[in-house]
C-alpha cells in the first residue's frame, strides 16, 4: 500500500500529487467539479484540493455515482447507458434493493454488501444481480490522471 492510500491525518493519508505536472489534456467536467468541492465533501479536510488522498477520491466519486444512478445530475465520465437506473425497477426485491444501494451510497465495496447479505441470511444469488446491476467498480476513475506525480525531497539521477 503506498502513502497515499492510507489517509490524512483525518482519514489517513499524505498529500498526493502537484500541479506541477500538467499533462496537454484538460480536466474533465467531473475533475472541474472536483476542483470547485475543494474539500471533497468525502470528509477530506486538507486545504489543498490536490492533496486530497485516494481514499477520499475513492468515496467523492462514489458520491457522484450515486447521482448519476439515482438521476439528480448526469455525469458523462460515469455514464455506462444507466443514468437513472434506480428511478426505475431494477429487480423485484425493492426492499433489497434499498438496502443495498444504502450500503453502496455510504461507501461499502461490493464484498462488505456481499458479507452482510451472507450474515443477514439475505437471498445472495439476489443480492450478486442487484451488485452487477449497479455495477459501481466500473467507475472507479484515477484521482486526476492528468497530473504527474512529485516526491518531494528526493531527485532522481537523470535529473542531476
Amino acid at each position: 500500500m503506498t502513502a497515499d492510500d492510507q489517509g490524512h491525518a483525518d482519514c489517513g493519508s499524505t498529500p498526493g500529487p502537484s500541479l506541477a505536472g500538467f499533462a496537454d489534456r484538460r480536466p474533465s467536467r467531473l475533475e472541474r467539479r472536483a476542483f470547485a468541492d475543494l474539500a471533497f465533501s468525502a470528509r477530506c479536510t486538507a486545504a489543498d484540493v490536490l492533496a486530497c488522498c485516494n481514499r477520499c477520491w475513492g468515496r467523492w466519486v462514489r458520491e457522484r455515482t450515486m447521482e448519476h444512478l439515482s438521476g439528480l445530475r448526469y455525469w458523462d465520465e460515469l455514464d455506462r447507458g444507466d443514468f437513472a437506473l434506480l428511478r426505475s425497477e431494477i429487480h423485484p426485491n425493492r426492499v433489497l434493493v434499498a438496502e443495498i444501494v444504502a450500503a453502496i451510497a455510504t461507501g461499502s465495496e461490493n464484498l462488505d454488501v456481499i458479507i452482510w447479505a451472507f450474515d443477514a441470511a439475505k437471498p445472495l444469488d439476489d443480492v450478486l444481480a442487484i451488485l452487477a446491476t449497479l455495477d459501481v467498480n466500473a467507475r472507479r476513475l484515477p484521482r486526476f490522471s492528468w497530473l504527474r506525480r512529485v516526491t518531494h525531497g528526493t531527485r532522481r539521477s537523470s535529473e542531476t
